[in-house]
């Protein structure tokens, strides 16, 4: 069974291989690197890749990992707030060809939207929360490259 640490980290290194991020240290930058060479999985092979979401307030999220602000610990659990949900990516014909149009649903945006403001902002309240609490054994950026220099 894989470790919850271990999924952090090659979802971290999808997003920072296929997203730009503003890298504020050093840290960052060797950080993006070595996720990218240690934990990258190769997509290319796949039709469809299912994972934790990308969106603008997980992005928060993997940007704060990034800059050494957050611990794995304190990431992972933020990757499981707010109910955001996956996110599927469909990457090949065959993906694409398997599913089917059924039907549209007229929706009132200005509820949606309302709905999905709200979501954002207990997540991002429910964050702050996980942040707050800090662990000196908890494992950050920087710890981890430490463990793997050679």
């Amino acid at each position: 069974m894989e470790v919850l640490e271990d999924r952090v980290l090659k979802w971290i290194a999808l997003l920072v291989r296929y997203r730009k991020f503003n890298l504020k240290n050093p840290i960052a930058t060797k950080g993006k690197e070595f996720l990218i060479k240690k934990y990258l999985l190769d997509v290319d092979k796949f039709d469809v890749v299912r994972g934790y979401r990308a969106d603008d307030c997980y992005f928060m999220f993997a940007r704060s990992f990034l800059n050494n602000e957050i611990s794995v610990e304190q990431l992972g659990k933020a990757l499981m707030l707010g109910k955001l949900g996956d996110q599927y990516t469909l990457k090949s014909k065959k993906a694409f060809n398997s599913i089917k149009f059924i039907k549209y649903i007229d929706i009132d945006t200005k509820v949606y939207y309302e709905k999905r403001l709200l979501r954002n902002k207990e997540a991002a309240d429910e964050y702050d929360a996980v942040i707050s609490k800090i662990n000196s054994n908890e494992k950050y950026l920087i710890d981890i490259l430490r463990e793997h220099e050679t």
